[in-house]
């Protein structure tokens, strides 16, 4: 029986943590993580604020900030890797933009322009992001190499999104390290 308890635990914490992660394919083809959260009470001013705050202390981050439109767009970066055999290899950086938009009582973030930079060992020895064989995180996912990659893909766009709803919620924690549909992106939302 205590068996089974632990498996129907297991079983519940995997299928909800397989439902965290929602991505769409835009019109263009192009994958996109979208979602509108809604926060009671909290005007567009202070939820921008609050935005402003949380990013403005990570470093590293380049920022854009559109006052007039209560918008922030943010570059990211992950690294994936490899197991080697003392330490982890890296893999390729993935590079996209984080754009947050705000409204009284709710917000939205859109994660898109995914665009994959692999890593290769140069003459000395050092693992280098190869500049010129970047290319859209799209082309790249239908392969076989890519399927080892796309659960710690999916992991880290997971801990991205739960740390800005954290933050968001006034919780900001540290930032450690499906479906497919079509969806256009509207002005209105």
């Amino acid at each position: 029986m205590k068996h089974l308890f632990t498996l129907v635990i297991i079983l519940f914490c995997t299928e909800s943590f397989a439902q965290l992660t929602d991505y769409t394919y835009t019109p263009e083809g192009k994958l996109l993580f979208t979602e509108v959260i809604t926060e009671e009470g909290k005007s567009q001013p202070g939820l921008y604020k609050l935005a402003q705050d949380v990013y403005s202390e990570i470093p590293k981050r380049k920022k854009e900030l559109e006052d007039e439109n209560f918008s922030l767009s943010i570059e990211q970066k992950l690294t994936l890797h490899e197991k080697g055999i003392l330490s982890r290899i890296p893999y390729a950086d993935i590079q996209f933009d984080m754009k947050l938009e705000f409204k009284d009582g709710r917000y939205r973030y859109l994660l898109s322009d995914f665009e994959f930079l692999p890593y290769e060992r140069n003459r000395y020895g050092k693992y280098v992001v190869l500049q010129r064989k970047r290319k859209d995180l799209e082309s790249v996912v239908d392969t076989e190499e890519w399927k080892s990659h796309s659960e710690t893909f999916l992991q880290a766009i997971e801990a991205e999104i739960a740390y800005l709803n954290m933050a968001m919620h006034g919780n900001p924690v540290s930032l450690n390290e499906t479906n497919e549909k079509t969806v256009e992106v509207s002005e209105e939302w």
